[in-house]
């Protein structure tokens, strides 16, 4: 039964090489859309870090770190539950609004993420100045 299995891994991995190659040619995966891809990350992902900033400024590491999970399970939550704009909602530039998907750059999301993230950051800022560690 060794030679099945050998060959079922064999047909899985060719399967799985064509279906990726399919899917990096049908999209049009250049060097320039995941340039947008990771500009668009960087700039969503750094309200989840300004965020976990803020916390821990208050927060003892454990709780930052399960104070950040929540906080953002619950704003993806909200998210859903109220049915943002494509165009602002930061936990659609991941998936469906992704710049792999619309070959653009969702402005909206990233302005809505970067506000958030200077607001955060400012926050952080005023506490850490007015706590004496």
């Amino acid at each position: 039964m060794l030679w099945m299995k050998y060959w079922m891994e064999t047909r899985l991995r060719f399967l799985v090489a064509v279906f990726v190659f399919t899917a990096i040619v049908l999209s049009g995966l250049l060097p320039f859309n995941a340039g947008r891809y990771a500009f668009t990350l960087f700039a969503c992902l750094a309200a989840c870090f300004s965020l976990s900033t803020f916390l821990a400024t208050f927060m003892d590491d454990v709780w930052q770190i399960w104070g950040s999970l929540i906080a953002l399970g619950v704003l993806r939550g909200f998210a859903a539950l109220v049915s943002l704009p494509q165009t602002i909602d930061p936990f659609r530039v991941v998936g469906s609004g992704s710049p792999f998907v619309t070959h653009a750059i969702p402005w909206g999301a990233i302005i809505v993420c970067l506000v958030t993230t200077a607001g955060l950051f400012a926050g952080a800022i005023k506490i850490v100045q007015t706590r004496d560690y």
